[in-house]
């Protein structure tokens, strides 16, 4: 179901940072607890993590798949093993040359990871076959594995004394209650249009606050705070989906009978639960409409 977030802009620096500004000034209302893509699962840090760092693959503005870091991929005849071919011509931000082993390094590190292990078992073996191409070998054949790969938690980086070093855009850099992105001056794809962009962890009315007296440039807000167009805002208005889910602890009896979890499912009426809401859909699977891996057809669930 889309609900709506707005996204404030003071027309006065909106037009000074068009024009002369070359700082960007946002606001957080909390303080990611990582911007490594291994570790990062709060909405903070994984926002960080899709602006400043790349991957090999990469959703597009309509959800469908185009290569990044990879220039191109292939999956056997088996659909058991996929290999990607990576450019050649990207260097991490301490100037070293990204490659394969970099590749490798960072699912090794996802393999081992608290928060994503589990994403990823399907992972056998990874093989470099040169500098510039990889292959995953994987347990069970599916071709989805691909879209693992455009999530936050496959943005490649490498640690460096402590610091997630990555290939992307931006360069993050934690100050205090501050969390600033420089732009990388030798990113291998489109320049970035704003130098640095500096986001100030401020409760919700404090960065309301700030945007009135024109120290901030944007925040999110939501329609219920009444907040209109006027001479001095400009509001840009967004869909977003939330999907909501009902889940069974199968480790809790009578969960753990396939029977019940079936009479359950069969005697819900998702049409009941939608029409709490305005401006609903219901989905056939566990993705919303219009969010990667969405089905537009009906499927029965393995309950």
């Amino acid at each position: 179901m889309p609900s709506t977030i707005v996204i404030l802009f003071s027309i006065l620096l909106y037009f000074n940072l068009a024009l002369a500004r070359e700082t960007h000034f946002s606001t957080l209302q909390y303080m990611p607890e990582s911007i490594d893509p291994t570790i990062a699962t709060d909405t903070n840090g994984q926002f960080i993590v899709m602006n400043c760092f790349d991957g090999l693959v990469s959703w597009d503005q309509d959800s469908g798949l185009q290569p990044q870091l990879a220039s191109k991929w292939e999956y056997s005849q088996n659909k058991k093993e996929v290999t990607f071919y990576l450019k050649k011509d990207v260097r991490f931000t301490d100037g070293t040359r990204f490659s394969a082993k970099n590749v490798k390094a960072h699912f090794e590190r996802l393999q081992n990871s608290q928060s994503f292990a589990s994403n990823f078992q399907n992972i056998q073996e990874i093989k470099i076959v040169n500098d510039f191409k990889i292959r995953f070998f994987l347990k069970n054949p599916t071709t989805s594995f691909i879209n693992l790969l455009a999530g936050s938690q496959s943005k490649i980086v490498k640690l460096k004394d402590g610091q997630v070093i990555g290939v992307g855009p931006y360069i993050p850099k934690i100050k205090g209650l501050k969390i600033i992105l420089v732009a990388n001056a030798d990113y291998w794809g489109m320049k970035p249009m704003v130098k640095s962009i500096e986001f100030f962890i401020l409760t919700y009315e404090k960065a309301l606050e700030n945007l009135k007296s024109a120290k901030l440039d944007d925040m999110i807000i939501y329609p219920s705070e009444g907040v209109s167009d006027n001479k001095d805002f400009a509001i840009f208005k967004q869909n977003m989906w939330a999907t909501w889910a009902i889940i069974f602890d199968r480790r809790v009896h009578p969960f753990d009978l396939p029977y019940v979890r079936r009479s359950i499912a069969d005697k819900i009426k998702s049409r009941d639960f939608v029409n709490l809401y305005k401006q609903n859909l219901i989905s056939n699977g566990i993705q919303a409409f219009g969010m990667p891996g969405y089905l537009d057809r009906e499927v029965i669930p393995n309950v």
